[in-house]
């Protein structure tokens, strides 16, 4: 039988590193300072009505070129090997999936991040995630960056959101996501070899445990749901000083993500937006 499947999703920036990660090896290799070429890159994008940031990506390239610079894929995973973790967060991710597999549920690991993917690969944690969806340079020959062949901004991380919960990781595949599109549209059932890949559970539940918590919730009444939430963050605070490990676990969903849920969906969703790695 098919375990329930909880995807954990991570930005990078600031959530499992301390600081932009081009700011620990690339930019100095540059002899710049991290406001200069942010501010390059911003004022480049500004004026070109750019995204910001295929702006920046440009900026790495031309900065590169005019100092003659190789710009090369292993050049900038070994960028990433000068990256700064927050404490806590290697272990975390083998312990989060044992607790995972404790509680009957297969826990998935995802980056979604308008980093490098080239500096993630050299962190130390990429075999973590089960993907990783972020910038990624196109090369020549050469092996010389040439073209942005990803481009991860602020608003489409949300694509990456939806083929996580439908199971298609191949960003190259859209047509799996029209057939998926049409299938909602049409009524159509799905058919082995079609959208996400056959095997893979569809229609997956929460914990009871969780499912209660949840359906309790959506039951109170709307204008008592902030106050609520603030009861609740306060009481995890107290029993995390308790040394609860399950009320410390229960924490982490509540308080320090969004966690988002949809029956149908292949996977739920815990996406990670600041670092909690060593507060539990």
């Amino acid at each position: 039988m098919d375990r329930p499947v909880i995807a954990i999703m991570y930005d990078f920036d600031k959530t499992l590193c301390t600081k932009d990660m081009q700011d620990y090896g690339f930019i100095p290799s540059l002899e710049l300072q991290p406001s200069e070429f942010w501010d390059k890159a911003n004022t480049f994008g500004s004026k070109a009505e750019m995204d910001g940031v295929l702006a920046y990506l440009y900026t790495m390239i031309g900065e590169c070129r005019r100092r003659g610079i190789a710009l090369t894929r292993e050049s900038l995973i070994e960028n990433g090997r000068g990256i700064v973790l927050y404490d806590g967060v290697r272990e975390w991710f083998d312990r989060i999936n044992l607790y995972g597999a404790a509680q009957g549920v297969q826990i998935e690991h995802y980056v979604i991040s308008s980093g490098l993917k080239e500096i993630i690969e050299g962190s130390g944690i990429a075999d973590k995630f089960t993907k990783i969806f972020a910038c990624e340079f196109l090369y020549d020959e050469d092996g010389a960056a040439l073209w942005p062949k990803t481009a991860v901004n602020y608003t489409n991380k949300t694509q990456f959101v939806y083929r996580i919960n439908k199971g298609i990781l191949d960003i190259s595949n859209d047509e799996g996501i029209r057939r998926l599109r049409h299938r909602r549209v049409s009524g159509q059932q799905p058919r082995e070899g079609r959208g996400a890949p056959a095997g893979r559970p569809r229609r997956l539940h929460l914990p009871r445990r969780l499912q209660r918590e949840r359906s309790a919730q959506q039951n109170r009444p709307q204008h008592h749901q902030k106050d609520g939430d603030k009861r609740r963050a306060q009481s995890g605070e107290r029993q995390t000083a308790k040394g609860d490990p399950k009320q410390k676990q229960r924490l982490m969903i509540r308080v320090n993500g969004v966690y988002h849920y949809n029956k149908k969906a292949r996977a739920s969703a815990f996406i990670v937006q600041k670092p909690f790695f060593n507060s539990y």
